[in-house]
């Protein structure tokens, strides 16, 4: 299932700046225990105005939270991992109406 949800600043900005605090509040993480071709979600953070993508992310859905794999760089080879607690990942769900899978 693909769940496609536009939120714009002028719109929605409530949710585009909880989105940037989720990202800037998630902690580091190395090696997830997920696997990195099954993501829960996409999600993207741009500036259409600028023709700028400023994040590119997958997510997966863990028992206590969120991960978060930010593509660091062009392409996908290269993931940076931040961990969420469950109330962001929460949050995450909610606002994209996410049911498991």
């Amino acid at each position: 299932m693909i769940y496609e949800k536009v939120f714009t600043d002028i719109e929605n900005p409530t949710i585009i700046d909880n989105f940037i605090m989720i990202y800037l509040n998630a902690k580091e993480i190395e090696n997830p225990n997920i696997n990195l071709e099954d993501p829960d979600m996409y999600i993207e953070l741009n500036n259409p105005n600028a023709s700028v993508g400023l994040i590119h992310s997958k997510v997966w859905f863990v028992d206590d939270g969120a991960i978060i794999g930010k593509r660091a760089g062009e392409s996908w080879d290269r993931i940076d991992f931040y961990k969420t607690d469950e109330s962001d990942a929460k949050y995450i769900k909610e606002v994209v109406d996410y049911e498991a899978k």
